[in-house]
């Protein structure tokens, strides 16, 4: 008996240890999922319209240049992935209508907070966040306008300061809520 106890605390243990290696939302990653095998059975060109990217982690570290990587605290080296789904003409293409509401009901469903929204000229960012523990956040980031719409997951040890970093947003924070004040994100 004494041995089971034992056997069952180094179990719980290392599983109280144990990290994630990717944190996605299960019901992100599930859309995606989805979206990724019906892209890729599509000979009809249905899905012309829709785009999905992976970037793991490791990868982006291997593209990003040595003495990038060597940076104190870099960015890259605190990344696990990025996922990405691209939308054109979401509004007039049955396709990218559907997945644009699969999309939504991920992001309204409760796993994710809006931590800012601004519509500059025709588009419209929003920027939210979910915690996964301690060292492990996610963020989406959508930007929209009538014509396409843009959903990037992000996760890894990452903070709002770097995903704005990463989208070229600068902001100035008064109290609350975030105030964006200009946006450089390119196509």
């Amino acid at each position: 008996m004494k041995k089971f106890f034992i056997i069952f605390a180094v179990v719980g243990l290392m599983l109280t240890l144990a990290e994630p290696t990717y944190a996605q939302t299960k019901a992100f990653k599930d859309v995606y999922k989805k979206i990724v095998t019906e892209t890729n059975n599509d000979t009809d060109g249905y899905f012309k319209y829709v785009e999905v990217t992976y970037f793991d982690g490791n990868v982006l570290r291997s593209l990003t240049p040595k003495d990038r990587q060597d940076e104190n605290n870099s960015l890259v080296k605190r990344i696990d992935s990025i996922y990405q789904i691209k939308l054109s003409n979401y509004k007039t293409n049955d396709v990218s209508t559907i997945w644009y509401y699969e999309m939504r009901k991920v992001i309204n469903g409760g796993c994710y907070t809006l931590i800012c929204r601004s519509k500059i000229g025709e588009d419209t960012y929003e920027i939210y966040k979910e915690s996964q523990n301690k060292e492990t956040s996610e963020y989406l980031v959508v930007i929209s306008n009538n014509k396409k719409v843009a959903v990037c997951d992000i996760v890894g040890n990452i903070f709002l300061e770097d995903v704005l970093a990463l989208t070229n947003v600068k902001v100035s924070i008064e109290k609350e809520p975030i105030v964006i004040d200009s946006l450089n994100i390119e196509n």
